[in-house]
This record gives C-alpha cells, sequence and structure tokens, in this order.
C-alpha cells in the first residue's frame, strides 16, 4: 500500500491507470527543463532517437500538469509506433478503487 501512496490516477488510453510522481516533483522542486526522447526504429538493430522539449522552467506548472503533459507525450508517441511500447508493462494492473479518488488528477471523468 506504500506505493500506491506515491502514485497519481489518471487516464490513460481511457482507462484509469497510476503514474509516479516522483519525476514531477523532482522536475519543480529543481526547477528542470523537462525532455521527451522519442525513438524510431529504422531497421533492426537501428534506432533514430530525438528529444521533445516539454518545458524550459517546471516550475511554471504544478506536478500534476506535468504528469499529464507527460502522459499526453506517451499516448501520441504509442499512437504512432504502438510496436515499441512494452505492452507488457501492466500500466492497468491495479483496479480502480474509491480509496485512489484523492489521487485522481485528470480533468476528465474516470473511464
Amino acid at each position: 500500500t506504500g506505493f500506491r501512496r506515491v502514485l497519481f490516477r489518471s487516464n490513460f488510453f481511457n482507462r484509469p491507470a497510476p503514474f509516479v510522481t516522483g519525476p514531477a516533483r523532482g522536475a519543480v522542486k529543481n526547477n528542470t527543463a523537462i525532455i521527451f526522447v522519442r525513438f524510431k526504429k529504422i531497421k533492426r538493430g537501428r534506432y533514430y532517437f530525438y528529444y521533445e522539449l516539454i518545458t524550459e522552467n517546471a516550475t511554471e506548472y504544478t506536478e500534476q500538469q506535468l504528469t499529464l503533459k507527460y502522459r499526453d507525450f506517451i499516448e501520441q508517441s504509442i499512437r504512432e509506433q504502438p510496436f515499441n511500447y512494452l505492452w507488457s508493462h501492466r500500466r492497468w494492473k491495479w483496479e480502480f478503487k474509491d480509496e485512489y479518488k484523492n489521487l485522481w488528477i485528470d480533468d476528465t471523468q474516470k473511464a
């Protein structure tokens, strides 16, 4: 149960899912730039990596807002190249429970 306390809850592909709070918390605390790294498979064993800036100043956002921005980048990346996502990651391992309501950060309703 301790692990679940350090998670935000939000929709991920229209299903409630947990998101760790540490990256956003650290970015706000240290006012760091946040980048999202994408990669494209060129051929077997060959990949092209490229970076996209999420923000230069993390303190302009709340931890929740940064987590939602990051979630949006992940979803877009998966939609573009679903074969690159580790689907065995088990993002939806836990069922959403009423006790998680205070951790919900998404403006949309729980799916």
